[in-house]
């Protein structure tokens, strides 16, 4: 975590200047994005499949790899323990 860059934001937004159009697919079906599935949007060769995941096992298996969760719940559960946390820092 932290910011990107300057000449990368600046590089993205002046792109985003350039952008004469876009386009909207006719016809596509609402997804529901809140759970997980597979969906098939048009037929034939024009199909396209669109799978939504939920990301959140993958990440709670990997940040498993990285920290002892148990160990942590005991530190913070001990009387002599405090701690401030400063979530708009942007770096995690």
């Amino acid at each position: 975590g932290g910011p990107a860059p300057e000449k990368v934001t600046d590089l993205v937004y002046k792109h985003t200047t350039q952008i004469s159009e876009y386009k909207i697919a006719k016809g596509v079906p609402e997804i529901d994005l809140s759970t997980p599935a597979k969906f098939v949007v048009g037929e034939g060769d024009a199909a396209v499949e669109v799978e939504v995941i939920d990301s959140t096992e993958d990440h709670v298996n990997l940040l498993k790899k990285c920290f002892d969760f148990e160990v942590i719940k005991k530190l913070a559960a001990r009387k002599d323990f405090s701690m401030v946390y400063d979530s708009m820092h942007g770096v995690q």
